[in-house]
């Protein structure tokens, strides 16, 4: 005989509203844990404000929307507060790795400090790259030829071990030049059209590889150097690029502007290069595949350090400095004929055109940051008594 309550419904019938009402909240639950569908331009949106913060990621885990740098510096603060807000707005640099010579008498820690929010930056000791033969040698070697052997062991060790962080931390292209060193786009280079050109000029220097047919998909390219005196001309400098409350003195990139002939290359040397350590095996980042000009032999050509001016869309401006900057300025090579007096009074003279492609950046960087931020960023430009 069924069991049923006194109207004929079944005993457990008060159990059906109840079942409802923990589906529902099950359901409910589900809905609100379910994070929202985005919709198509939303999706967009993101990915472009990720791109534009220097996140996006790209397939294979590849960072590829900012550069990275290795840089070796030895009391080099007066150059480093403008060579950092520089390549922060050109290229744009969002990676540094640094080494300090063990000889240095100052620290870059405190210009440093005021970029934590805005790069990444690995500060690096001897101990993190160099054998420890050769660290002990650092402080025992005394001679003038042991410390130009030193300073290029220290570099053969440091690019290879940079390149090989870079590359597991999923970065792409890298720049190698100095302290005194600043990457352009090159406003003479003839192998393009107006429009093209144009373009170039008015991008970062990521958007211009990818913008110049076959140099994406390089691993390796070379960049003509342009060295720059310090010689003055009133006329010339009656023209003033830094915006208000900074003056051009202060600035290598603004300050000096007469250059050596572009294809001299008694005054300009030998050029230098950014890598994709994207692109190359590991195995090709090691001490006998390095040098300063070529940082990856197998990977950028021995002819292209012949490569003219002309040819290349980027160049590295190269700049002497005032003759207190050079003599405060210690030389890892101390001794060596690359930093005598002799040598500043030639650089001195190099006159052959005026250049002020590199002299606009500061103008559009305050206006990105504002004068307080500006400020507090280019604390001490120029000063070799800031430290």
């Amino acid at each position: 005989m069924a069991t049923t309550s006194v109207k004929g419904r079944p005993k457990w019938s008060w159990l059906i509203p109840f079942m409802i009402f923990l589906v529902s909240s099950q359901q409910l639950l589900y809905t609100i844990d379910e994070p929202p569908r985005k919709s198509s331009w939303q999706q967009d949106w993101q990915r472009d404000w990720q791109k534009i913060e220097g996140q996006y990621i790209t397939e294979g885990g590849v960072q590829d929307s900012s550069f990275s740098a290795c840089l070796l510096v030895m009391d080099d603060n007066h150059y480093l507060i403008e060579w950092l807000a520089f390549h922060y707005h050109t290229l744009p640099l969002r990676y540094l790795v640094i080494a300090v010579d063990p000889r240095s008498k100052t620290t870059p820690d405190l210009v440093l400090g005021r970029w934590k929010e805005l790069m990444t930056i690995v500060r690096w000791e001897d101990s993190d790259f160099l054998p420890k033969e050769w660290q002990l040698r650092s402080v025992s070697e005394g001679d003038a030829k042991a410390k130009f052997i030193l300073h290029r062991e220290r570099q053969r060790h440091f690019y290879p071990s940079c390149f090989l962080h870079l590359k597991r931390s999923n970065r792409t292209w890298t720049t190698v030049v100095d302290i005194d060193e600043f990457v352009i786009a090159n406003r003479h280079f003839a192998n393009v059209s107006k429009v093209k050109k144009q373009r170039l000029l008015s991008s970062s220097l990521l958007e211009g590889i990818h913008q110049m047919p076959g140099y994406e998909n390089s691993a390796c390219i070379t960049m003509p150097r342009v060295r720059f005196g310090n010689y003055l001309e009133p006329n010339v400098m009656k023209k003033a690029f830094s915006p208000a409350g900074f003056n051009d003195r202060d600035f290598l990139t603004l300050r000096w502007r007469w250059r050596a002939a572009l294809d001299s290359r008694k005054d300009n040397r030998n050029p230098k290069s950014m890598i994709d350590v994207s692109k190359i095996e590991e195995s090709s980042f090691s001490r006998l595949n390095t040098d300063a000009h070529r940082p990856v032999r197998s990977h950028c050509p021995r002819r292209d350090l012949y490569k003219k001016n002309a040819d290349s869309p980027f160049c590295v401006h190269h700049y002497v400095g005032t003759k207190e900057q050079w003599e405060f300025r210690r030389d890892a090579r101390e001794g060596m004929k690359q930093r005598s007096e002799n040598r500043f009074l030639e650089y001195s003279q190099l006159k052959s055109a005026v250049d002020e492609s590199a002299c606009s950046w500061l103008k559009d960087f305050s206006d990105k940051f504002g004068l307080a931020g500006t400020q507090r960023l280019l604390q001490g430009v120029g000063n070799t008594t800031y430290s």
